[in-house]
């Protein structure tokens, strides 16, 4: 709500900001019939901070919760049996820079994967938001993709390392040369596809480890694994 009302024209300064964000929480909470906690104000203000920073540099949040669909993800099985798998979301936020450039982000209210998870492709969410942005703006350049924490403002993702600095970033392992940073998508086209396929055979990815107890779902009932199916 609040980048919706600052999708276009001059930004807010910090203290005026951060008395917005307070009045949109305490709005949602009073719908609620409940006061705003005091530790999610402070979050947020320290959060909108650092957006606006960011903001101050020409990434305006401009594409917000949009929705994806269409996005088609071949799989070919063992059994040599091709499909085509399609893929549907909604993607938290995509800033673009005024030379059409555009960083994704996934809002995260707790903890995220690392950027080495992100890359090796032990995380596929954002992997899949990255393919779907190349139908949804396929004329501009993708220069980054990232989990964007509230608690901390913290982004963590891949980056094109020839935008740390417009992006305020540290150049560390997540800050990719332009080609690898491309090369990035063909894999991450091939991990998802590879998930899918496994999927297809029975596996389910979401098992909860041994040490674990699953309150989400009765995922024996549901994985064609732990039926002695596949």
């Amino acid at each position: 709500k609040f980048w919706e009302n600052h999708s276009e024209g001059p930004l807010p300064t910090i203290s005026q900001g951060q008395g917005e964000v307070e009045g949109l929480l305490q709005e949602h909470y009073a719908e609620l019939g409940m006061p705003a906690p005091p530790r999610l104000m402070r979050m947020l203000r320290r959060f909108i901070r650092y957006d606006l920073g960011l903001a101050s540099q020409g990434w305006r949040p401009t594409f917000l919760e949009r929705r994806f669909r269409g996005l088609m993800i071949p799989v070919v099985l063992a059994d040599g049996s091709e499909y085509q798998v399609e893929l549907r979301g909604v993607i938290d936020r995509i800033d673009l820079a005024p030379d059409g450039s555009y960083v994704l982000y996934d809002y995260k209210t707790g903890s995220a994967p690392t950027a080495t998870e992100v890359r090796l492709g032990k995380d596929v969410q954002i992997a899949a938001y990255l393919l779907a942005a190349q139908e949804l703006l396929p004329a501009a350049e993708n220069v980054g993709v990232g989990y964007y924490l509230t608690t901390t403002a913290k982004r963590v993702g891949i980056f094109q390392e020839d935008w740390t600095e417009p992006l305020l970033l540290r150049r560390g392992d997540n800050c990719l040369a332009k080609e690898d940073f491309l090369a990035q998508l063909g894999f991450f086209q091939e991990t998802i596809s590879s998930l899918l396929g496994g999927i297809f055979a029975g596996k389910f990815p979401a098992e909860p480890s041994s040490s674990q107890v699953c309150s989400y779902c009765p995922y024996q009932g549901i994985s064609r694994r732990e039926v002695g199916i596949g």
